[in-house]
């Protein structure tokens, strides 16, 4: 699947909730410690901060990010996804010393409907670590939040 195929049927509306996923560039095992990880989550609290979006939940595994979100009102989810990389990739060379591309160019997006259970989803995509055998729990894996948490 080629890049152009993830834009077909891409729809972007105001106040819906996103489920996004963004591998890093090559899929390269990039967050395994908290130095690494610690500027992802910063611009996302920045980028909600800024309503941008809500951040409902987020999930970040060794190479690559699970986001689930509320979009805001003046920018498209392109746009909130292409700052999220662009700040995210500068904050990680400016923190670390990882050099290169972070992101893959691309990234899959689901709108979550009326319909779907919004924290059922969130509970899954959070789950990630567990399945991937990286935790047996995931009060013990540090790289991920959620709003029913605060």
């Amino acid at each position: 699947m080629g890049q152009g195929d993830l834009r077909k049927g891409r729809i972007s509306l105001a106040r819906q909730y996103y489920h996004v996923t963004i591998n890093t560039e090559r899929r390269i095992r990039l967050f395994t410690n908290l130095g690494n990880c610690q500027p992802i989550a910063n611009v996302l609290s920045e980028m909600e901060k800024e309503g941008l979006v809500f951040n409902y939940a987020w999930i970040l595994m060794p190479d690559h990010l699970h986001w689930i979100f509320k979009l805001g009102e003046h920018e498209s989810l392109s746009e909130v996804v292409r700052r999220f990389k662009g700040r995210s990739s500068r904050d990680i060379h400016r923190d670390t010393q990882h050099s290169g591309a972070v992101w893959q160019p691309a990234f899959f997006d689901h709108g979550i409907r009326a319909n779907e259970d919004l924290r059922q989803i969130a509970v899954y995509v959070i789950q990630n670590p567990v399945r991937a055998g990286l935790v047996e729990d995931i009060g013990h894996y540090p790289f991920w939040n959620a709003c029913w948490l605060d």
